[in-house]
């Protein structure tokens, strides 16, 4: 069941319980890098790389299936044996609702990070990243702009070509096949949802379908709210936390 291999990054000492964060599709612990730091000021925090993914090895077979990446967590939870907190967003909401059902004594409770919903765009981050690489750069002197600039070169390799993903490509053509789970109806106890509105931050025009490229970046700031406003979630999660038992 599940790798014997994960790279994962790990902020903080050890605590009671660890806070365990997981990615989305295309992505990877890097991610977390603005967040992470955040709530290790209180916790033991570590950052995963799921399968295909940033530094944990690709899968021989192809085998991305949701059913996956849930035996590997729970592999890994179960190799800690130590109380756990789970932030997820995307397929790693996906994965920690599923953990959290079968390690139900281990997992004291779960963060799952609603994305902005968008009929018009289900693409990866490293795809709407790609869409304005160019303005990125060119507007590097800006703090959102070198934010994501770097977010987006952490995610990708450097070819003759252009820049490519660093996760395994059949990952995006597996995950796309498969049946996944209707987050929104899967509440749980123990289980926080997230949303941008929540942070009480002003929502913005967002459409990424425009041809400016500011407003494309405005949806990427809310659809990836837990890059672009870190300090604000952290406060968030950290105050829910007082108010649930991890002992």
């Amino acid at each position: 069941m599940g790798y014997k291999r994960f790279h994962y990054t790990h902020w903080g000492r050890n605590s009671t319980f660890k806070i365990i964060l997981l990615h989305g599709i295309g992505e990877s612990s890097n991610i977390w890098f603005q967040l992470a730091p955040l709530l290790a000021n209180k916790y033991e925090v570590i950052a995963l790389d799921l399968r295909g993914h940033g530094g944990t090895p690709w899968d021989t077979e192809g085998d991305y299936s949701l059913n996956s990446y849930i035996d590997d967590i729970q592999l890994i939870i179960s190799h800690w044996n130590h109380p756990t907190v789970m932030i997820g967003h995307g397929i790693g909401s996906e994965i920690l609702i599923k953990v959290s059902e079968n390690f139900s004594s281990l997992v004291k409770s779960n963060f799952i990070l609603m994305n902005l919903k968008s009929a018009e765009n289900n693409k990866s981050l490293i795809e709407n990243l790609s869409v304005i690489s160019n303005e990125l750069e060119q507007n590097i002197y800006e703090e959102n702009f070198r934010l994501w600039s770097k977010i987006y070169k952490d995610l990708t390799w450097a070819t003759s070509s252009g820049r490519i993903s660093k996760c395994d490509p059949k990952v995006l053509d597996v995950i796309s096949k498969d049946k996944s789970i209707d987050i929104s109806k899967e509440i749980r106890s123990k289980t926080f949802h997230i949303k941008l509105s929540d942070l009480n931050l002003r929502i913005q025009n967002s459409d990424f379908n425009s041809d400016d490229y500011r407003t494309k970046l405005s949806f990427i700031n809310q659809k990836w709210y837990h890059i672009s406003h870190p300090k604000i979630l952290s406060e968030h999660i950290l105050k829910k936390m007082t108010k649930i038992n991890l002992t």
